[in-house]
């Protein structure tokens, strides 16, 4: 009958296709289709509020310059993008390479309080990191110096809470030093 009737069948679904289109909306938040007393639901949100958020995702920033990264400027303009990240409701926190840098200066310094800081020179950062070097922070920077990589962990699933805190993100990254150059990935985002 399908067959018979085939431009009816095919007229029909272009009408529904038209009228329904403009309704649908593509999301990633799959756990609203979970009841809210559900046990997946209720463990994810034990961790969303316990772990600093169940989801994460990447900013990776690339400098122009091999050992960019060495350079106190330009972790201080990472740990403003840090600190900026920090302070985003969404964000429960992060994690990258100054912090790394602040905790190998204070225990250089004897673990003096007011040294959990940005060294003041280039050549004080290399010595940290020659000396501080370990697989996880390889996770965080390349070999060159010139790529870095910031952990994020963020309580929002859905497409649409994640496009706006992106494009939140990339408005703030704009105003990084102009030889910086960050760009957000990861699951979530991609």
């Amino acid at each position: 009958p399908a067959l018979r009737n085939r431009l009816r069948v095919l007229s029909a679904g272009c009408v529904l296709a038209v009228l329904a289109v403009p309704r649908m909306r593509v999301d990633t938040d799959y756990l609203s289709f979970f009841d809210p007393r559900s046990s997946l639901r209720l463990d994810f949100e034990a961790v969303n509020t316990h772990l600093d958020g169940a989801n994460s995702f990447q900013i990776v920033v690339k400098a122009k310059d091999e050992t960019s990264f060495k350079q106190p400027a330009n972790l201080r303009a990472l740990e403003a993008l840090q600190t900026w990240l920090d302070e985003q409701p969404e964000i429960g926190g992060t994690r990258g390479l100054v912090d790394f840098v602040k905790l190998l200066n204070r225990a250089f310094h004897a673990d003096a309080p007011d040294q959990l800081a940005v060294p003041e020179n280039e050549r004080l950062t290399g010595q940290l990191l020659f000396l501080g070097a370990s697989d996880e922070l390889e996770g965080y920077i390349d070999a060159r110096y010139q790529l870095t990589n910031i952990q994020v962990r963020t309580t929002v699933i859905g497409s649409d809470q994640i496009s706006e805190l992106v494009r939140r993100i990339e408005a703030r990254m704009a105003g990084l030093p102009p030889d910086l150059e960050g760009r957000v990935t990861g699951n979530q985002i991609l």
